[in-house]
């Protein structure tokens, strides 16, 4: 075995390891708690210049160990910004190039409004809310070259050095390199989680994205423009 090969190995064994710990500790966190840590998470962002000053932006349906968004919705829309969720699609006969392993994808899409996202059905293996179409942020180009302004990603672990730990199936790295090849840039990358979630080290490759910001419960991590 080559030695790239083995820290390859070697990397991915730390990152499942390291998933199974992080769920472990999320799935015993009480409802109140997770609560509590998503309204202190919210308070800060919302006071944020980055989300401020956004007017669009893409968020994610909450999972039940994850932090919960329907603040960051509300606010959302409350502010008049555009608001995208994600939806995981298949691939039939190569349609797009993906950067990813397997047929599966992830698009996002537009939301009229706070109910329209809250009361969203839940489907697929993980219970997910996720929107049923509407204007794409990739294929109907919104905003022309401009593309979004702040996603607002999930995780299973963050590090204070914004590096981010996914669930293993690579869906945002591979949408960030789709959505590179239609904007040629990303959208300010922000990473949102529960205090359980921050760790001191991620095992991390060349094809893991970097964040731009963090927030984890009160605290907020990243450069000066946010």
């Amino acid at each position: 075995m080559s030695q790239l090969n083995a820290q390859t190995l070697a990397i991915v064994a730390g990152k499942k390891l390291l998933r199974k710990q992080i769920m472990s500790k999320l799935s015993s966190l009480p409802k109140n708690v997770i609560q509590a840590q998503s309204l202190e998470s919210f308070n800060i962002l919302k006071n944020t210049k980055i989300f401020k000053e956004a007017k669009s932006i893409g968020v994610f349906m909450s999972m039940d160990t994850e932090i919960k968004t329907s603040y960051i919705l509300k606010e959302a829309f409350d502010c008049g910004k555009d608001v995208y969720l994600p939806r995981i699609e298949t691939q039939s006969q190569d349609q797009i190039t993906l950067y990813k392993n397997g047929p599966h994808y992830v698009m996002f899409y537009q939301m009229d409004n706070y109910n329209s996202c809250i009361n969203l059905p839940q489907v697929g293996k993980y219970k997910l809310q996720e929107p049923s179409g509407g204007v794409c942020l990739l294929n109907d180009h919104p905003y022309g070259d401009k593309g979004l302004d702040l996603l607002i990603m999930p995780g299973v672990a963050f590090t204070s050095d914004l590096n981010r730990l996914g669930h293993g199936g690579g869906f945002y790295d591979d949408f960030l390199k789709r959505y590179k090849d239609t904007y040629g840039k990303h959208p300010f990358l922000l990473g949102i989680g529960l205090g359980d979630q921050l760790v001191d080290e991620i095992p991390t490759d060349i094809h893991d994205e970097k964040l731009d910001g963090l927030i984890i419960r009160d605290k907020l991590y990243g450069n000066d423009s946010l």
